[in-house]
């Protein structure tokens, strides 16, 4: 078995049965190799079955069978990480949907048409259009893969996609299906000349669900319900695949393709409802706006390039410092309140004292949007630990959060009655806002004891004081940047780009190419990349070799049109740089979030670790945490040391941005360092020596 690779074969019979079939060693086994493949592969190491690679998915699906088979047995599951809490949502699904299946099953009987279609069923996701291509398509039956072509542009985001693949499979009860189902996103290998529509924009069953005249091998296929008339194929050449004509699309199907976020029918359909009427109503759901990214697609993300994206009539614009938690569309008439996250999800349950908090404000009826945190006592913890903690099967207990309120679209208190006020700029929204009587209005780390915190926004006149407060937000503890809007800002419930934009903190490095992976549309890559690792020790299962010489393997990138080789240096932008201590084995795994490439060339070298990490210090995208040796996960600041009580803790980042520039910076009486951490590097401080001028 090679280092960087676990051969899952080689485990004998683990991974070919039924977790239910498997004696109690083997099950407590197969479990106990689960979470080192999880390990494994988000230290950057392959997991394969023979000659298929296993994603985290295909970890997460079987985990589920096993985690279900040891409930079933009354084995207490002792190993709590990441794995571990990204199955949670799918154990309380399993009676709901048919049981996963893993890769690795071989080709067997022959699959006839009419059986794969009576079993596919509705679901909502992005705009993307899909059909049953190949041999399946062409005559009816095939005993080779089962090929499904998905409309998916390269605007949609990758994760997206794996959504729909991991989707789709499960909807097969045979085990059989599901592991012969190939999909292909905007690219067919091989030639073919019909397909069979399965869905439209809405993921929605063009024919009613499992109807189906006849069964069995003598099907016939004009005759059965389940099969739509095969559709002549065309080549968009704008999009560079395979699509059907658009005078097949209804007008009313293309109008709401862009507007479907949300995994639940439910809240989509209410989404669709307050979208097609604009109009706000309490306990109605629609998609939280997003800001409109504050750079083209080529350009880095500088505060200068987000200053361009205002005219002179935008201003006033009011800043707000980014705040780094879960996106939640907040709704309260009298003592009834519903949470419901951005992707469509009620969460109200996991949030009791917030929703305690949320009955005591002064006004009876509102919906509001807020950021939701995590904090620890006065250290922020990121995005991440938000999302474990609503998908955990625990009790809730809310005492470290706290929802940060930045607007208001539905108002109505004893005195005022204005009901739906989202159509009106956001100068007037503020008031409505500061009128709701938060308990707090800070930047700084809040009170957790008071649940909820009114989102500071600062009036900039011109160009340059919104310059000025942009450096100052994106230095605050938790901050991701800033979030500006043009006073006349209206809050749109289409989703479309708007007066509100965003300065995203980031930071660029310079990494190696180590193996360059074409996706399945033409001429859009994927580069996996590295960093010299000579002043640090990193797990032996991410170096990588080019060209006689080793790297710390870090990830992979964005996809891009740009063509790289291995051993080219690539210019990526990062928004967080994530380093991961594990103390028992005294190495530093790195990795970086939202990896942009901005530019290739065959020229220069790669930074090394410690490079990489003062160029994330000095964009303030810093991500520390320690594995400990009993396996606990702890977040860790990058800035302060230690605390010390009465000091400058709470505001040490607006005392560094009142620091001028300057060449050397000494601090004889730093207590807790505090302000020390907070501010740049002096250009004399040499980071890998650890020496501090």
């Amino acid at each position: 078995m090679e280092i960087y690779k676990i051969e899952l074969s080689d485990f004998g019979n683990l991974f070919r049965m039924d977790p239910a079939k498997l004696s109690d060693q083997e099950l407590l086994s197969l479990d106990f190799i689960l979470h080192r493949a999880w390990k494994h592969k988000r230290d950057g190491g392959q997991v394969r079955f023979g000659n298929k690679s296993w994603s985290f998915e295909d970890l997460i699906n079987l985990h589920a069978l096993v985690r279900k088979e040891m409930s079933r047995r009354a084995f207490q599951h002792t190993i709590k990480d990441e794995l571990d809490d990204q199955t949670q949502p799918f154990l309380k699904a399993a009676e709901e949907l048919a049981p996963v299946y893993p890769s690795g099953i071989q080709l067997g009987r022959e699959i006839t048409l009419g059986e794969v279609l009576s079993q596919i069923k509705s679901f909502y996701a992005h705009p993307i259009f899909a059909w049953i291509v190949g041999g399946l398509a062409n005559w009816g039956k095939t005993k080779g893969d089962i090929d499904i072509l998905w409309w998916a542009t390269p605007a949609i985001p990758e994760y997206f996609k794996k959504i729909l693949e991991f989707r789709f499979g499960r909807q097969f009860k045979d085990g059989e299906i599901a592991g012969r189902v190939q999909h292909h996103l905007n690219f067919f290998q091989g030639p073919f000349t019909k397909a069979v529509p399965i869905y439209a924009l809405k993921v929605e069953r063009i024919n009613s669900e499992g109807e189906i005249k006849a069964a069995g091998e003598g099907i016939v296929i004009k005759e059965a319900a389940v099969m739509p008339d095969p559709l002549e194929m065309v080549w968009d050449e704008a999009a560079k695949g395979w699509t059907i004509p658009q005078s097949w699309l209804s007008d009313k199907a293309a109008s709401i393709a862009d507007d479907l976020r949300s995994a639940s029918a439910e809240f989509i359909a209410q989404a669709e409802a307050s979208a097609k009427e604009d109009a706000v109503k309490l306990f109605r759901f629609f998609i939280p706006l997003k800001p409109t990214k504050g750079h083209k697609p080529d350009e880095p993300q500088t505060v200068d390039n987000f200053l361009k994206f205002f005219k002179d009539e935008d201003f006033p614009v009011y800043s707000s410092k980014k705040f780094d938690g879960a996106d939640y569309v907040i709704f309260r008439d009298a003592d009834r309140v519903q949470m419901i996250s951005e992707d469509g999800r009620d969460n109200t349950e996991r949030f009791p004292q917030i929703v305690e908090a949320l009955k005591k404000l002064p006004v009876a009826r509102f919906a509001i949007l807020s950021e939701v945190e995590r904090w620890d006592e006065d250290n922020h913890l990121p995005r991440e630990t938000v999302t474990a903690y609503v998908n955990e099967a625990s009790e809730p207990d809310d005492s470290d959060f706290v929802a940060n309120v930045y607007d208001v679209v539905f108002f109505e208190s004893e005195t005022a009655k204005p009901g739906d006020i989202h159509k009106l700029p956001f100068v007037d929204r503020l008031k409505y806002l500061g009128a709701l009587g938060f308990p707090q209005s800070t930047d700084e780390p809040p009170d957790l004891d008071l649940k909820l915190n009114l989102v500071p926004h600062y009036p900039a006149g011109n160009k340059e004081e919104l310059k000025k407060e942009t450096g100052r937000l994106r230095r605050l503890e938790g901050s991701e940047g800033n979030v500006a809007k043009a006073h006349r800002f209206i809050y749109n419930l289409e989703n479309k780009p708007s007066g509100m934009v965003k300065f995203h903190n980031a930071a660029i490095l310079k990494g190696i190419v180590t193996e360059v992976k074409e996706t399945k549309t033409p001429e859009v890559f994927n580069f996996f990349y590295g960093l010299d690792f000579e002043d640090v020790e990193v797990p032996q299962e991410t170096i990588r070799d080019v060209k006689g010489k080793r790297y710390h393997e870090i990830g992979t990138t964005f996809s891009t049109a740009l063509k790289a080789k291995k051993g080219d240096i690539v210019e990526v932008e990062f928004e967080t740089l994530n380093i991961s201590r594990d103390l028992q084995k005294g190495t530093i795994a790195v990795t970086a979030w939202a990896p942009r490439v901005l530019s290739v060339s065959s020229q220069g070298k790669p930074m090394t670790v410690s490079e990489a990490i003062e160029s994330a210090e000095k964009g303030l995208v810093l991500q520390e945490k320690e594995i400990t040796e009993d396996g606990e996960t702890i977040f860790k600041g990058v800035r302060q040391a230690f605390g010390s009580y009465g000091g400058k803790r709470f505001l040490a980042h607006r005392i560094a941005s009142y620091i001028p520039y300057h060449k050397t910076y000494i601090e004889p009486f730093a207590g807790g360092a505090a302000v020390f951490f907070a501010k740049d590097h002096s250009p004399n401080l040499d980071f890998r020596r650890g020496l501090i001028c």
